[in-house]
Parts: C-alpha cells; structure tokens; sequence
C-alpha cells in the first residue's frame, strides 16, 4: 500500500558445498596465452571492450582500445611496427570494421586482423572477408573463444 512499505525475504538455497567459490584455476591453465604481444581491440560498446582489455591483459597480453574505426586507423599509423593485432567490431560509427580493415590494410597490407560482429549478415561478413580478415569471431564471444581466435591468428593458424 502507498506510504506502508513493504518488506521482501528472498531465501537462496544453500549449496551442495560450504566452501566459498574459488575461480577453477585448471580451466584457466587450460587457455592459450599471451606473451607480451600488443592488441588493438576496437569496439564502440564500452562493456565489450572493457571486458576483452581485462580478458586479454589478465591472459598475458599488452592491449591498446579504440572506440571507432577512424581512432583505430589513427592509433595503428602511429603505432604499426609495435601492433601485432587487431580485434575490431565490424558495425560502429564514424568508420565502420570493414573501411577501417581497408585503411589499415592500406597502411600495412600484413595487418593481422580479426572481424567481430553480432549481425552476421551475409553482406556484411562477405564484405569483412573480403576486405582482408585473418579470422571472425561471432559476438557474444566468450573468453575462450577469444583466447584461442587471437592465439590462432598470431600463430599463422586458420
């Protein structure tokens, strides 16, 4: 009722175990690793990029971020003899992956770069193909898949 309050108990069952969760340290022995090497991720969704930066610096990697194609551009022309690789978005605003794919690739026609999209059209991914890709990853991507497609593309593996 208007201006009485109202109380909620929320009751959570107790596990099967007392012990407090601790983060499975074999699954994360298990992900391929990174030794130092810079990665241009390039995402306009800020959650996305927080989280792959996290993922990849906790996994051994540099990286550096780019919220547009157009700021990736700029970033890899200062930078290229250092970026080793880029992940890049493929639909954003001010440059979209596909003409920031190109631009690089102007730039440094070895770029290794790998597409992420949720929108899989078949027109688009054609067009991100075509432009160059060393390999995609469909969003949503989870840390593994990550982990595995950027040790893939850095080791020459398709």
């Amino acid at each position: 009722e208007p201006k009485k309050g109202s109380i909620f108990r929320v009751y959570f069952p107790i596990g099967s175990s007392s012990v407090p969760y601790k983060e499975n340290v074999e699954t994360t022995e298990s992900h391929p690793r990174g030794n130092g090497q810079l990665v241009l991720v390039v995402d306009d969704e800020d959650a996305i990029l927080a989280i792959a930066k996290h993922t990849l610096e906790r996994f051994g990697y540099k990286v550096l971020t780019a919220t547009n194609g157009a700021e990736a551009v700029a970033i890899y022309a200062m930078k290229k003899d250092k970026i080793e690789l880029i992940l890049t978005d493929m639909a954003m605003p001010v440059m979209d992956g596909p003409s920031a794919i190109l631009a690089i690739k102007a730039i440094d026609p070895k770029a290794n770069i790998i597409g992420s999209s949720g929108l899989t059209s078949r027109g688009g991914l054609s067009k991100a193909l075509g432009a160059g890709l060393s390999h995609f990853i469909s969003k949503p991507y989870a840390a593994d898949m990550l982990l595995k497609t950027c040790h893939k593309a850095l080791n020459g593996k398709i």
